[in-house]
């Protein structure tokens, strides 16, 4: 950009010709005196002073600075709430996707019944472990199947008992 100034001036618009229509004939120029008296000055705006065009600021850059000793480290971004892990999410010992009968399903609703559930696996294991055949353990376990579905019409403390009892059977055939 140029340094150099604009300058602009206003004035009066160029006076236009007097127009003819058609079928209406000249149009009168009225006398001097005749015509309506230009505005006082009091009462129009006065015109616009004209303004010269200001070329744009010089942006400088940023200078460095001396990185500030008495600000103190900014505080460590708080690490988000825990989630409740996949591992303390108690679940039974089968997958609550296929749960078929209502002992099932309130199994997987329960995290009490289902922690009895994971605890009767193990007692189960360890029977096995400890040589009962599982020929028998199975067919012992399709029997406390039916009981177990049975209670489940009495309510959750019914289902919790069978469980109780059945897992003090296994511990018992383990020799625990």
């Amino acid at each position: 950009m140029s340094d150099q100034q604009l300058a602009v001036e206003v004035g009066p618009p160029p006076a236009a010709a007097p127009e003819q229509l058609p079928d209406a004939g000249p149009i009168a120029v009225l006398p001097p005196q005749t015509r309506a008296a230009p505005p006082t000055p009091s009462r129009a705006a006065p015109a616009p002073a004209p303004r010269a065009v200001q070329p744009p600021p010089t942006i400088r850059p940023l200078e460095p600075q001396a990185p500030l000793t008495s600000t103190p480290a900014p505080a460590p971004i708080p690490a988000p709430a825990p989630r409740i892990a996949e591992q303390d999410v108690v679940r039974p010992s089968f997958n609550c996707r296929y749960a078929r009968n209502r002992s099932e399903r309130m199994v997987c609703s329960d995290d009490q019944l289902a922690a009895a559930d994971r605890r009767l696996a193990r007692a189960f294991d360890r029977a096995v472990a400890a040589g009962v055949p599982r020929r028998e353990l199975r067919a012992d376990q399709d029997d406390w199947l039916a009981i177990r579905e049975d209670a489940a019409r009495y309510g959750r403390g019914a289902v919790s008992n069978v469980y109780e009892q059945r897992i003090q059977e296994l511990e018992d055939m383990a020799g625990g």
